[in-house]
């Protein structure tokens, strides 16, 4: 138990859904619906993804990717302090669809980091 405490609290969207949870609110499945233009935004991160072709192409989108990231995480953490459940919930919302980005991007970054070592 102490070992998922911890990596719930860890991560900045576990922590952030753990607290929702802890105020009663929790974020639901389809709860809040993304506007049209952020999910479009988000089939072209992931049809770029699908079309990588190096390990420099990865890095092109993981780079904004985490900036997003991080921009998100600022706003959960103000929205959490000044008691804004609300629009922590959407940006908690947000936030898993970038953080399912990164996770793609993590293991195209191993597949092609992997690749180029048995090359070499």
């Amino acid at each position: 138990m102490l070992n998922k405490a911890y990596f719930t609290l860890l991560r900045p969207l576990t922590r952030g859904l753990y607290l929702l949870d802890l105020l009663g609110m929790p974020l639901k499945e389809n709860e809040i619906q993304p506007e049209p233009e952020f999910l479009a935004e988000i089939m072209e991160i992931n049809e770029a993804l699908a079309e990588v072709s190096s390990l420099e192409d990865v890095e092109q989108i993981g780079e904004p990717n985490l900036k997003m990231i991080d921009k998100l995480e600022r706003g959960i953490f103000d929205a959490f302090k000044r008691k804004e459940v609300e629009k922590a919930k959407k940006l908690l919302s947000r936030l898993k669809y970038y953080a399912n980005i990164q996770h793609k991007v993590r293991d195209l970054q191993l597949r092609y980091h992997v690749d180029l070592s048995v090359e070499n």
